[in-house]
């Protein structure tokens, strides 16, 4: 059959054999493996979901992954527990690595005045406060501090060629791994510098997820 050129009575003829022959071996895989079913019955094309499908004996139990191992305990059987670890590649060893650097830190003054704290107030207990306040007003409880109250203290930045391999892929040629900024810098010198770089290149920026998105 061909959705493009013309189909012969020949031709659908002969997709209906294959069909016919694909749909006989089924049936005797299932006459094989469950041999107490009515395999005229339930061979109409029709199919069957849940508690009709185990009516039909289709299937012979129905239950959760959780349900199932737990029966196994129950059974004084042995369950191991597997993990399988993907081999991670270089590139993405390099962006977890860049993306796990700690190289924002929680803005104590903007914090502080954002939460209306006098300057007797320490530093301890303003990042525990903007840590509470930020539990008390997300939906999910968590103490992770939003990016407006974060400050810059170091920009990491990698130096690279690019290349594209047969395969239409990217291949890193590594040149300069090297975090900016020195202790003493402004949060605003470290940004203009930063973006006074990347004019200069055709860059890429580090997302927050640590994918790699071209600018």
């Amino acid at each position: 059959m061909s959705v493009l050129g013309k189909n012969t009575e020949e031709g659908r003829k002969k997709v209906q054999e294959e069909l016919d022959q694909i749909h006989s071996e089924f049936k005797n895989l299932i006459k094989l493996k469950r041999p107490s079913i009515d395999i005229e019955k339930i061979s109409t094309g029709e199919f069957w979901l849940g508690s009709k499908a185990k009516e039909l004996k289709l299937v012979d139990e129905i239950m959760t992954s959780a349900d199932y191992l737990t029966s196994l305990y129950q059974d004084n059987k042995q369950v191991y527990f597997v993990k399988y670890e993907r081999k991670i590649s270089f590139l993405e060893k390099l962006e977890n690595s860049i993306g796990l650097s700690k190289e924002t830190v929680i803005d104590v003054e903007s914090s502080r005045s954002f939460l209306g704290l006098s300057k007797k107030t320490t530093n301890e207990e303003v990042i525990a406060k903007i840590k509470q306040y930020h539990i008390d007003n997300s939906i999910s409880g968590s103490d992770f501090v939003k990016p407006p109250f974060h400050k810059v203290v170091a920009i990491s930045y990698l130096d690279a060629i690019v290349h594209v391999n047969v395969d239409g892929k990217e291949e890193y040629e590594i040149m300069n791994i090297k975090s900016g900024g020195n202790i003493e810098d402004k949060e605003s010198e470290l940004v203009k510098g930063f973006f006074n770089y990347l004019e200069k290149l055709d860059a890429r920026l580090i997302t927050f997820n640590w994918t790699f998105d071209k600018l």
